[in-house]
């Protein structure tokens, strides 16, 4: 459970300010202000507002993270944000061979990571749909699931982007943390334990021994990066969910 800093007693938690949409937090009540003219401009703000209510209200870091991206499992889908990179794992022939067939044509297997920029071109059979805008994402996936390689073919920038992924290739989306200063990813939901593995600490003994003691994780907080306190007796901070950007240090 995160309990987030909390402002001076009686005072309220303002959570969003916009012309379109605000919602404060006082003791045990909640003002929701709505103004009249709410179109699109409140949708932008719906991801303001769950960071936000991430920010400031008591919740297990599970539920932080999918209120904050999603739950892929419910949704089928995750909105890729700066937070977030795309790892790609591919296999690597051994030499000599042409094509891929069964695992003993496979030497090993190469990862990439690419950071998301909201412009590409490109097509495929299998790709990587993007919009600008997530009200954009329903309507052109129609378009691309009845023709997908003439719709990557045509389809404008300031529409979509189509990227071309490889039937032999995986992607996925990977979440950015840092750890001891450099970066590391883990998978999409993925705990902080997971984040020291991926840094090389893989064991268990030596985590509880000798990094939990001297432990540092912190988190993003309105704009700046805050401590989370923890139980070092205890090895629960590594069930932690982050949310992307978390300094992990020791």
């Amino acid at each position: 459970m995160l309990l987030p800093p909390l402002p001076p007693r009686g005072q309220s938690v303002l959570l969003l300010v916009g012309p379109e949409i605000q919602l404060s937090w006082h003791g045990r009540t909640a003002q929701v202000v709505i103004g009249r003219d709410v179109v699109s401009p409140a949708a932008r703000d719906a991801k303001n507002l769950s960071a936000r209510i991430v920010e400031n209200l008591p919740m297990p870091s599970s539920v932080a993270y999918q209120l904050r991206y999603g739950n892929f499992l419910s949704t089928g889908y995750i909105d890729i944000e700066p937070e977030f990179v795309l790892s790609s794992v591919a296999p690597l022939l051994k030499p000599g061979v042409a094509n891929y067939r069964t695992p003993e044509d496979v030497v090993g297997y190469g990862t990439v990571y690419y950071e998301v920029e909201p412009r590409g071109d490109g097509g495929g059979k299998i790709a990587l749909l993007a919009t600008p805008a997530a009200a954009l994402l329903s309507a052109v996936s129609g378009k691309f699931e009845a023709d997908p390689e003439g719709f990557c073919k045509s389809v404008k920038p300031s529409e979509a982007a189509c990227i071309s992924v490889p039937s032999k290739m995986m992607i996925a989306p990977e979440l950015r943390v840092r750890v001891n200063g450099r970066p590391a990813c883990i998978m999409a939901g993925g705990s902080l334990g997971q984040a020291l593995r991926a840094a090389g600490i893989k064991d268990q003994k030596r985590i509880i021994a000798e990094i939990l003691p001297r432990l540092q994780v912190l988190r993003p907080y309105g704009g700046t990066m805050l401590p989370v306190e923890f139980d070092r007796s205890r090895g629960d901070i590594l069930g932690l969910i982050p949310i992307g950007g978390e300094e992990i240090r020791w």
